[in-house]
């Protein structure tokens, strides 16, 4: 069965991959892996606030971004 993701799908999976590509590429990682705090307190913050990463599967009506854990695209 194929998955078709929606536009909205499409733009926050388009979103995610540039947040990615900014806080994520390989040497962030191990510099944050080596830290004290095991990971990257600004790009956390900027997920929650920028993108609402943290609340994404959580439904509209609570206030969330109503993806749901099934309506990720690949």
């Amino acid at each position: 069965m194929a998955l078709i993701p929606t536009d909205e799908q499409e733009a926050l999976r388009d979103v995610m991959r540039g947040f990615l590509r900014k806080y994520s590429t390989e040497s962030v990682v191990r510099t944050v892996m080596d830290g004290d705090e095991g990971y990257d307190s600004a790009a956390w913050r900027t997920a929650a606030e920028q993108i609402g990463v943290q609340g994404l599967a959580i439904p509209e009506e609570m206030g969330g971004g109503g993806f749901g854990f099934t309506s990720w695209p690949s």
